[in-house]
């Protein structure tokens, strides 16, 4: 019966907390010990991205559903991800023959800016730091943005 009413419970948070930041606070006695714990929420907003270019925010914030399901459609690789040296891109089936792709920091700040002819492509990463980076591909009337992890 607890499992049953935790599972109602969380089914009814749920959509709250998927469009919030939630963060675990906790509160300690003099002598070290918690005796208190708490969630802390916080609505998110667009303002709140790192990326400063709203342009790019909205392109993040637009991504399409899967489309692999519509037949005789390849969908856009990027693999490995997490990468460490090299990112392989493979374009999918929409793309055309030149492809143009940037490489941003969270910070929206402009890395790369290539433009290519062969398919599939990589791109070296191995001088970056770790962290997150954004990878817009921009092919005909195709845009794409992809989140990167770099170990």
């Amino acid at each position: 019966m607890k499992h049953l009413i935790a599972l109602a419970l969380l089914a009814l948070l749920l959509p709250i907390v998927a469009a919030a930041q939630t963060t675990v606070m906790f509160d300690y006695d003099e002598a070290g010990n918690r005796i208190k714990r708490w969630i802390s929420v916080k609505e998110l907003k667009s303002s709140d991205s790192l990326l400063t270019d709203p342009a790019l925010y909205q392109l993040l914030a637009g991504l399409p559903a899967d489309e692999t399901s519509i037949a005789g459609y390849r969908a856009t690789q990027v693999y490995p991800n997490p990468v460490e040296r090299i990112l392989n891109v493979a374009p999918g089936s929409e793309a055309a023959s030149v492809c143009r792709y940037r490489l941003l920091d969270t910070q929206g700040r402009l890395l790369e800016d290539e433009s290519t002819e062969s398919y599939p492509f990589r791109i070296n990463m191995q001088q970056l730091q770790a962290g997150t980076y954004y990878l817009h591909l921009q092919s005909g009337e195709l845009n794409q943005l992809f989140k990167l992890i770099k170990n």
